[in-house]
């Protein structure tokens, strides 16, 4: 029974994703029809609404989950989460429109001082659809967040639809308004879903919210770090080659979200995994299931490696109708990070597992300060290739750090590793062999 459990939470998870990959592909539509700076416009109020909210979140629900079951005063716990939160998101939102105009010309775009307000519009109108989630990942209902997910995907999809047909998508503005109309509508499924877990009330408990605050500080390090891994080269690349670059930009990272599904697939199995093995101390089990892990990522991240290289030509001559020249190479660049993503996703799956989290904090530092240094050089002297570039350099200096903290740990070796291969021939045997009874 249990067992089954954990199946059902395991196929809602993967249906969320798959919401987010189809609608990747969907944008795909809009990349097309939409003109270039406004494409890259949308991206920068996107991008700094997402920081923003998934800060203030990592500082204020981070706690709300972390005890949820350890406190009987949900109310306090409410109260607090709330304010951290929105004392957070006010303080960055106001200094982003303070400084808009400079941030415009900082950024190259003549039109983020006049859609920065959407920052705080976009929080506004999510923050159910966030909150409930939050919520609901406390209380591990995963299906509920698929359906809040999929009204505001398929919202989204059916307006945008809409004005695509009728030529009347052509503004950053107007797409980031279907969204925020797609935001309304998924918070009001929000609240309605999690109705039962909200507390009217307002209570502040001191020791409480002194524990949460501390505890969130951790968690914002964490998403301040990751933040910048993942997003710093997109503010890079508009404030030293502009908006239409970051767009050209956008659309590889859309390609590339493949690996960011294989990437949170893996991370939903292995950290679980790796911890339960941990906990009953075998660590003969652990190295075993790392070579596996290693040896099958790196079998699947090759097929989506070549699919991306071979069907580069075909996304952005065809699909794209040529709209953004040198795309193409751009991708097949990035495609080189299948190379080392499986190595650097497993890896860090054992080392949360065993509790070496500082490791593998400590590479993410590293990592993360040498991601920005080499962008800014490596954007300087070879422009939209560099950032390409300098995100090969830093994700294979991670891999490599953590590789390294796997094996002073755990002690793995190449050749375990590659002789997995015989694991393969005998699954797709039993495979073969159960199709036949």
């Amino acid at each position: 029974m249990r067992l089954s459990r954990h199946l059902e939470k395991g196929f809602w998870t993967v249906a969320d994703k798959g919401l987010v990959a189809a609608f990747g592909v969907f944008l795909l539509l809009v990349i097309r029809v939409l003109p270039e700076e406004e494409f890259g416009d949308y991206l920068l109020i996107q991008y700094t609404f997402l920081i923003l909210s998934h800060l203030s979140f990592s500082w204020g629900m981070a706690p709300y989950v972390k005890y949820f079951y350890e406190t009987q005063n949900r109310l306090a716990l409410q109260t607090h989460a709330l304010i951290l939160v929105g004392l957070f998101f006010t303080l960055m939102t106001a200094g982003i429109w303070f400084f808009r105009v400079p941030l415009g010309e900082l950024l190259k775009s003549a039109h983020f001082p006049y859609l920065a307000y959407f920052v705080p519009l976009l929080f506004l109108t999510a923050f159910g659809k966030l909150f409930a989630n939050e919520i609901f990942r406390a209380t591990h209902e995963i299906q509920r967040i698929f359906w809040i997910d999929f009204t505001y995907y398929t919202v989204n999809v059916v307006i945008i639809l809409g004005y695509i047909v009728q030529n009347r998508l052509d503004s950053a503005a107007l797409l980031l308004n279907i969204n925020a109309f797609a935001y309304v509508c998924s918070s009001i499924v929000g609240f309605w879903s999690v109705r039962r877990y909200i507390i009217p009330g307002f209570q502040i408990e001191r020791p409480l919210f002194c524990k949460m605050a501390r505890f969130g500080q951790y968690a914002f390090g964490a998403g301040v770090s990751a933040t910048i891994y993942d997003r710093a080269d997109n503010y890079i690349i508009s404030a030293m080659l502009g908006v239409r670059a970051l767009a050209l930009f956008g659309t590889v990272k859309l390609f590339l979200r493949l690996y960011d599904i294989f990437k949170q697939a893996v991370t939903l199995v292995a950290f679980p995994a790796f911890a339960r093995l941990h906990a009953e101390q075998r660590q003969d089990d652990i190295k075993s299931l790392y070579e596996k892990g290693i040896f099958y990522a790196n079998v699947i991240l090759a097929a989506i490696m070549i699919f991306l290289i071979v069907a580069a030509d075909f996304f952005y001559d065809v699909i794209l109708a040529g709209k953004y020249p040198g795309g193409a190479l751009l991708l097949r660049l990035f495609s080189l990070l299948g190379l080392v993503i499986g190595w650097l996703t497993v890896g860090e799956g054992v080392l949360f597992g065993i509790g070496a989290a500082r490791q593998a904090f400590l590479s993410r530092m590293i990592a993360t300060l040498s991601s920005l240094i080499l962008n800014v050089v490596l954007i300087h002297f070879f422009g939209i290739i560099g950032a390409a570039l300098a995100s090969l350099i830093s994700i294979t200096l991670l891999t490599l750090l953590v590789t390294y903290f796997v094996h002073q740990r755990v002690g793995v070796s190449i050749t375990g590793i590659f002789s997995r291969r015989r694991d393969v021939v005998m699954f797709l045997r039993e495979i073969w062999q159960n199709r036949k009874l």
